[in-house]
């Protein structure tokens, strides 16, 4: 799993550049930004992975039929020909565009997995309560006089471990205290592991609300927030369980930040599709 966390990191690393110059803007303008480079590089990619001639190709008989309809509405037989021939030249105007749109699944995927790092959720406020879980794959941790949480200065451990032990798992209430990121560390004599906190001023950051071992492909592909937790250790998941899940404000309305997305790059790549000369 090495090698995904790297990939992981330098995909982080580069959008923690191109988005830090709207960290203090309203997070719309960030994302705004990135759907249309989206948009923009998923035409340019379609035009390269599709059949262009095939699809334009298809679409003129499908805009031709459409006129035989509308020349020959009183000709009953040749209509009914004609729609026939409308559903021959979609469905393979469908085999040409379907293709391509499931090789773009695969970047639009990895973007929005980094996108909800930064618009998925609010960090805590400065005197926010939250609530930290971990999960073991046995439960021998749990049964450890030593199960301990401690921290650097700007957070408070308020509690001492609340335990599950049918679900293997422990929680700690904390305080956040001051603006920055900060790591907790549950320490036990088998091991330890860290997770770490972002409490927030306004502006937009980067955080991950679970780490997760490196024993699963899913986990390192849809957690890149961390570094995974070395699968020895016995740990499955170190989670915050109080970060609120974020909203956008636009015209008013509060909308999740994936209909954002998805409207705009598809607009965008609709707008530019002239511009590179792309058969969609």
């Amino acid at each position: 799993m090495g090698i995904i966390w790297n990939i992981n990191l330098a995909i982080g690393k580069f959008f923690d550049l191109i988005l830090a110059p709207f960290a203090s803007l309203n997070p719309f303008w960030g994302l705004a930004f990135v759907s249309l480079l989206t948009g923009a590089i998923m035409v340019i990619i379609f035009k390269f992975v599709s059949n262009q001639e095939g699809i334009r190709l298809a679409k003129a008989k499908v805009r031709g039929h459409f006129l035989e309809v509308w020349l020959y509405k009183h000709d009953f037989p040749t209509v009914i020909g004609a729609v026939g021939r409308i559903l021959k030249a979609n469905l393979k105007y469908m085999r040409y565009a379907v293709s391509p749109l499931i090789v773009l699944m695969i970047p639009v995927i990895l973007i929005m997995v980094q996108l909800n790092l930064y618009y998925g959720f609010h960090p805590l406020k400065p005197g926010e309560t939250a609530l930290l879980t971990v999960k073991w794959d046995n439960p021998a941790a749990l049964n450890d006089s030593t199960l301990t949480a401690s921290t650097e200065f700007g957070i408070t451990i308020e509690t001492a471990a609340v335990l599950a032990k049918p679900k293997n798992e422990a929680a700690w209430r904390f305080q956040a205290r001051r603006p920055g990121k900060h790591i907790i560390t549950i320490a036990w004599q088998g091991g330890e592991v860290t997770k770490e906190i972002i409490v927030g001023a306004g502006e937009v950051v980067r955080l991950s609300p679970i780490r997760s071992d490196e024993s699963s492909l899913m986990n390192a592909l849809f957690s890149p927030g961390e570094k995974p937790i070395p699968s020895n250790i016995g740990v499955k998941s170190i989670a915050i369980k109080s970060y609120r899940e974020a909203r956008n404000g636009v015209l008013g309305m509060e909308i999740h930040w994936i209909i954002i997305f998805f409207v705009l790059s598809i607009v965008a790549g609709f707008a530019l599709k002239g511009v590179f000369k792309v058969e969609i």
